[in-house]
C-alpha cells in the first residue's frame, strides 16, 4: 500500500494513479536524481563533426594502405618487401585502424583528452614526415601509386581537424 500525495488515502502498491482523486504516482517510482541520470547524455555538434572528420581521415589512411599493398598483387612495380616495408606497413595498418575503431567506439562523447591529444601528435607527425618525403624524393618512397602521399596528407589534416575540433568543444561530463 501507498499513500497518495495528494489525498492522503491508501492505495494499492501496484496503481499507476489515486483511485480517489486521480494524481499519478509514477513520479513517485523515480527520484529527482534518478530521472536526471536516465537522461541521456547530449553530444555537442562540435563532438560529432570531430567523429566525421576523424572517420573520414581514417578511411582516406586506410585507402592509403590499400594503395600500398596494391603491389604486393601485381598491379604495379612490386616493391622490394624488405623489413623497412614491412615496418611501414604494419604502422599503416594498426594507426587508423585503432583510430577507427575509437571514434566509432566513443560515438562523439569524450571522456579525456587524452586520445586526442595522441591522434593530433601523431597525424601531425605523419603530416610533416609525409610532406618532407615527398617534397625531397617525390613518390619514390611510398613504393605504390602516386595516390599514396596525397591520401596520407589528406587523412593527416583530416585527423589533425578532428583531434582539433575534439579538444576545443570538450566538456568535463560532471
Amino acid at each position: 500500500m501507498v499513500i497518495c500525495p495528494k489525498c492522503g488515502r491508501p492505495v494499492s502498491g501496484r496503481a499507476r494513479s489515486c483511485g480517489y482523486c486521480g494524481e499519478s504516482l509514477v513520479n513517485e517510482y523515480f527520484s529527482q536524481a534518478q530521472m536526471e541520470e536516465m537522461k541521456p547524455a547530449s553530444v555537442s555538434a562540435g563532438a560529432i563533426a570531430a567523429m566525421v572528420l576523424g572517420v573520414l581521415g581514417g578511411l582516406a589512411l586506410l585507402a592509403a594502405l590499400i594503395f600500398r599493398l596494391l603491389p604486393l598483387f601485381g598491379f604495379w612495380v612490386s616493391p622490394t618487401t624488405d623489413v623497412r616495408w614491412w615496418v611501414i606497413t604494419l604502422l599503416m595498418t594498426i594507426l587508423p585502424v585503432i583510430y577507427l575503431i575509437t571514434q566509432i567506439t566513443l560515438r562523439g562523447e569524450r571522456f579525456s583528452l587524452f586520445p586526442d591529444a595522441v591522434s593530433l601528435f601523431c597525424s601531425v607527425t605523419v603530416l610533416s614526415m609525409t610532406v618532407q618525403l615527398y617534397l625531397m624524393q617525390g613518390t619514390q618512397p611510398f613504393d605504390g601509386p602516386d595516390a599514396i602521399p596525397y591520401l596520407l596528407t589528406l587523412g593527416c589534416i583530416l585527423i589533425a581537424v578532428a583531434s582539433i575540433s575534439a579538444i576545443l568543444t570538450y566538456r568535463k561530463s560532471e
